[in-house]
């Protein structure tokens, strides 16, 4: 039975399985890249959830700061579901981190953030993960937020003009009136529109075949949300990017392009806001 677009970033393989956003590990690779390639970063540390999530992020942080002449400074792992991480954040503020980043959900995340600012942390930037980087984060933080940075897998869904998220905004205020906008919506909102126009693509007398062939064979599908989305028999990932984002009055604002890696090159062009 064909897997079509989970809402997981682990790296899921096999010709019956279409991923959608961006990996962890290729997130992970793109994030370090950007903080040492474009920030200057030398000192990168990381506070991760104990489980699968966290440490895909962590062991691909390793494995690239190795490749890099670098090492991953200092590491604090949480357990699901914690309600304390200060032990773990005052060991992490003696490490003169120039980066943390938060391989959190929202609620530890935004307890992140408040012991880091309890602390008066002013050298260290968080960094918050593609599936941390939301709204019910920074507004679990309190408005403590402000400052930090995160990767972005979508264009903000409550004030981009991005065509395909104007085009959401009105279906969901139409659908579902009173809903607000959200990336989790967004989503969910993407990619049944991607799986409908596989399917009108694929015509009548629909078998799981001829779904896989007509998805292996959309190329630079212009969405009007994220990068055009390409599929092959050989690649099967809906997306392969992202872009780097600050909180600024409680909104994420972006301050990168779209930026991935090619060939171990990285790359960004503009967004198209």
């Amino acid at each position: 039975v064909p897997l079509i677009f989970p809402f997981q970033g682990l790296p899921l393989q096999g010709r019956l399985i279409f991923t959608t956003f961006t990996t962890y590990p290729r997130e992970t690779e793109i994030v370090v890249n950007w903080l040492v390639k474009k920030k200057g970063f030398k000192r990168i540390g990381m506070i991760y959830q104990d489980d699968k999530y966290g440490l895909t992020y962590r062991d691909k942080a390793v494995e690239t700061l190795k490749g890099m002449g670098m090492e991953l400074v200092a590491q604090e792992s949480v357990k699901r579901g914690a309600i304390d991480l200060s032990a773990q954040m005052a060991k992490l503020g003696q490490a003169d981190l120039d980066a943390l980043m938060l391989i959190l959900v929202p609620g530890p995340g935004a307890m992140a953030i408040k012991e880091a600012k309890k602390a008066g942390w002013t050298k260290t930037k968080l960094i918050s993960s593609g599936p941390l980087t939301d709204e019910k984060f920074i507004i679990l933080a309190g408005g403590e937020g402000e400052g930090v940075w995160g990767f972005s897998l979508w264009p903000d869904p409550v004030h981009s003009m991005k065509p395909g998220v104007v085009e959401y905004r009105k279906i969901l205020e139409k659908s579902s009136p009173g809903h607000l906008p959200n990336r989790y919506n967004l989503f969910g909102y993407f990619y049944a529109k991607l799986f409908a126009e596989a399917l009108q693509r694929a015509g009548k007398d629909l078998t799981r075949e001829k779904l896989i062939k007509t998805l292996e064979g959309i190329k630079n599908w212009e969405n009007g949300i994220i990068s055009p989305v390409s599929f092959s028999p050989a690649d099967h990932e809906a997306q392969k990017d992202g872009f780097m984002v600050e909180v600024k009055g409680n909104v994420f604002k972006p301050i990168s392009g779209w930026i991935t890696l090619e060939g171990g090159k990285l790359m960004e062009r503009p967004l198209g806001e």
